[in-house]
C-alpha cells in the first residue's frame, strides 16, 4: 500500500468552547435602585414640607369667637354628678324640642 495517503477531507466540526463567565448584572440594578432610593427622599422632604406648612396655617389663622372647643367632661362616679349632667341635658333637649314644635306650630 501506499504509505503516502492524503487526509481525509471530510469536514470537522470544532466543539464550542463555553465563554468566559461575565458578571450578571452590570450598572443596571445599581441605576434603579438609585433612582427608586432618590424617589423615597424627594417624596419624604415633599410630604413633610406639606406638614411643616399645614403647622404654619394653624398658628396663622384667627380664633373666631364661638368657634373655641368645649373644654372635656371630667369622668366622675359621684351619682349626684351624673344625674345633674343628665338633667341639664334633658333640660336642654326639652328646651329644643319646644323651640322646634312652636317653629312648627307657627309655620301651620
Amino acid at each position: 500500500m501506499d504509505e503516502t495517503q492524503t487526509p481525509s477531507t471530510s469536514p470537522v466540526t470544532p466543539t464550542p468552547q463555553p465563554e468566559a463567565a461575565q458578571p450578571h448584572g452590570g450598572m443596571g440594578p445599581m441605576i434603579g435602585i438609585a433612582i427608586i432610593l432618590g424617589l423615597m427622599i424627594v417624596g419624604g422632604v415633599y410630604f413633610y414640607g406639606m406638614q411643616l406648612q399645614q403647622q404654619a396655617l394653624q398658628e396663622e389663622l384667627p380664633l373666631i369667637l364661638g368657634d373655641e372647643p368645649e373644654p372635656a367632661p371630667t369622668p366622675t362616679d359621684d351619682v349626684s354628678a351624673i344625674e345633674a349632667d343628665i338633667g341639664a341635658d334633658m333640660n336642654a333637649l326639652e328646651a329644643e324640642i319646644e323651640a322646634d314644635l312652636d317653629a312648627l306650630e307657627g309655620a301651620l
